[in-house]
């Protein structure tokens, strides 16, 4: 394989065979408030993988309730830290070096539910546990809301500040956030797709292109990438798409910059053997044309 495609990684879907074949790694997710007796199936269940695990993706709601480390009430966030760390030490179980958490909603349905200086202790206190088992915290940039707005509409024709948003979400808030966490096992996840429905947030193609940009000069603080596409130049980017890396309108060069991070890269979407290996060949291509 490719040098460049050093730490690509898959859903467990592909099968386990091919999957060490083509000597890729997975991510796999963990719901929260399981009982010991799930976790344990849950974990057995990952036995034949054991070795591929890299990441986990540990979880952002239970019974359609988000959970929040920013949450304005105090139960619901210490339920939810305790619902994290308890998914952390399952992610510690299976091996893996990374874990990804979401930040957590700060305006929704009309009201500031969540506050950046109750997220930033949050994640301090997740990251303590995290060191336990070497795991690494990445803070993955949430996507922007579009529900209810007019596809037609220009986002200078959208009240913006009327949207339900997560904190930090901008690439300029999401990179300040990880250095105001100021933790060594803290970094941060870029979510290609996320990116793209908040570039939405703009008008033109060259600015939306800009913004995807400046999500990658957050640099070396990125070390963990959900990589797909979208559709950067029109509305249906507002849309969380999470398409193959050569559909949609992302531009090449940024899916460049994105090879060339010095982070591992998961293919985050459903994929059967064929897909993956189309779209091994499309990331091998741009590697390729970079030399």
């Amino acid at each position: 394989m490719d040098r460049m495609l050093d730490g690509l990684m898959c859903v467990p879907a592909v099968g386990v065979w091919l999957i060490r074949r083509l000597g890729l790694r997975v991510e796999v997710s963990v719901a929260a408030g399981l009982t010991a007796a799930e976790e344990r199936e849950r974990l057995e269940a990952f036995k034949p993988w054991e070795g591929l695990i890299e990441c986990v993706h540990l979880p952002y709601s239970i019974s359609g309730r988000r959970l929040s480390l920013a949450a304005l009430d105090d139960e619901w966030r210490k339920q939810s830290l305790d619902m994290l760390i308890q998914a952390l030490h399952w992610a510690g179980r299976t091996g893996a070096a990374k874990a990804v958490i979401h930040t957590a909603p700060y305006r929704w349905n009309g009201e500031i539910v969540g506050e950046y200086e109750r997220f930033v202790d949050g994640v301090r206190a997740l990251a303590k546990e995290a060191e336990r088992y070497r795991i690494t915290i990445c803070i993955e940039n949430s996507r922007s809301y579009w529900d209810g707005c007019d596809p037609a509409a220009s986002p200078e024709e959208i009240d913006l500040e009327a949207l339900n948003t997560y904190l930090a979400v901008l690439p300029e808030d999401w990179l300040q956030l990880a250095k105001d966490i100021d933790r060594p096992q803290v970094k941060l996840c870029l979510d290609t797709s996320h990116a793209t429905t908040t570039a939405q947030r703009v008008a033109s193609l060259d600015e939306r292109v800009r913004m995807l940009n400046a999500y990658l000069d957050a640099g070396e603080w990125i070390c963990h990438v959900h990589w797909s596409g979208n559709y950067l130049a029109d509305s249906r980017g507002r849309d969380d798409s999470h398409l193959p890396i050569y559909a949609g309108s992302i531009p090449v060069e940024i899916h460049r910059r994105v090879l060339q991070l010095d982070a591992t890269r998961h293919l985050e979407r459903k994929l059967t053997g064929p897909d993956l290996i189309r779209e091994m060949e499309f990331i091998q291509q741009i590697a390729q044309d970079m030399r």
